[in-house]
């Protein structure tokens, strides 16, 4: 089995591609205009599964990178409270 049978194959079935349905079409429609555009030769099946992969490896990478956003810090504020605050921002940004 060559490398690239050996990775795809493997990886797939042990893994998975991460995508499925019209997201994995899509991504495979953009890997063929990518080569097409850059006059390059059809690529195989395995190329396009290596690519695949590729993108979820470099999407899974970005997303590890990324700031954890659902940290957030409850402060209570009553109704005159808040109304109190939106007018301190107000003030401090005409400044």
């Amino acid at each position: 089995m060559e490398i690239e049978d050996a990775f795809t194959t493997e990886a797939i079935e042990a893994l998975g591609t991460n995508v499925d349905g019209e997201l994995e079409d899509g991504l495979r429609d953009v890997i063929a205009r990518i080569y097409s555009s850059n006059e390059l030769d059809v690529p195989t099946e395995d190329t396009v599964n290596i690519a695949v992969l590729c993108f979820v490896a470099g999407r899974t990478y970005q997303f590890d990178e990324q700031p954890d956003v659902s940290l957030t810090i409850p402060i209570p504020m009553t109704p005159d409270e808040v109304h109190e605050y939106i007018a301190y921002l107000s003030q401090k940004g005409a400044r």
